[in-house]
């Protein structure tokens, strides 16, 4: 591998030399390749030994050390796209240089076209991108299943805490995301899949029970008063709650009726 820089003519005949410096090296195949590396020639120098790590994991196939990895993520996209070009990043390594809030639009849009709804998509995107922005994961090597959980249980305990069940909500959203980028191709591996989901029953933040008498009858007052809904006025409806046996009979009825 060596570096160098372009020659070229200038208006007035002279020999004038480019600002930019080339990574003049080697690929597995044998190929000779080259690739623009910076104006400065030292840190173009840095970029070859870097790019002879990568010629070399592409030629024993084995996995990029996790250095190379955030490496790869920090170049420019021209220099990345060249190294594509010459056969050094398949897709996963191209797609794993794109910001993670990018592709969080691009999931959501997914969501939504496989027929989940749009609110359900949003509030997913919407709790992916809390955690990735106060863990501080920009890329994908960036994401920590251990910090992710911390922030999580922070919240949990928290004055304005979260209950365990919304916990879920995040951790399945923040599952879910990953796992859409090893099936679309853009990563092999989901580095949040081992987290489990939490208990739920030591901490319910609504404990249900049966109404009372009075809050029955508090609750079919209130809905005798209310407009018409379903085709049904409120009154109506306080009536049939008051007759669960006719009601049951009577929404029978209706369906047959519907039907015949």
């Amino acid at each position: 591998m060596f570096v160098f820089r372009n020659t070229y003519t200038g208006r007035k005949g002279k020999k004038r030399e480019a600002s930019k410096w080339y990574c003049d090296f080697t690929s597995a195949s044998g190929t000779r390749c080259r690739v623009p590396g910076f104006s400065d020639k030292k840190a173009t120098e840095a970029l070859g030994r870097q790019i002879e790590r990568l010629v070399a994991c592409r030629a024993s196939g084995e996995g990029l050390p996790l250095d190379v990895q955030r490496w790869l993520e920090g170049l420019p996209a021209q220099i990345r796209a060249a190294l594509n070009k010459f056969g050094l990043l398949d897709g996963q390594r191209l797609a794993a240089g794109w910001a993670l809030r990018k592709q969080v639009e691009e999931w959501q849009a997914c969501l939504i076209a496989r027929g989940d709804t749009e609110t359900y998509a949003r509030k997913s995107r919407a709790r992916v991108e809390s955690v990735l922005q106060a863990c501080g994961f920009v890329f994908l090597s960036d994401v920590s299943a251990a910090r992710a959980m911390a922030y999580l249980h922070e919240r949990k305990g928290g004055i304005e805490g979260i209950g365990p069940s919304t916990v879920n909500h995040y951790l399945r959203a923040l599952k879910g995301f990953p796992g859409w980028l090893c099936r679309d191709g853009r990563t092999s591996s989901n580095p949040v899949a081992y987290l489990k989901a939490v208990e739920t029953g030591a901490d319910r933040r609504r404990v249900r029970r049966p109404l009372s008498v009075q809050e029955i009858s508090l609750l079919l007052d209130g809905t005798a008063n209310e407009p018409e809904r379903h085709g049904m006025t409120g009154l109506r409806r306080s009536l049939l709650g008051r007759l669960p046996d006719f009601a049951a009979t009577d929404s029978k009825t209706r369906r047959a009726e519907a039907t015949a």
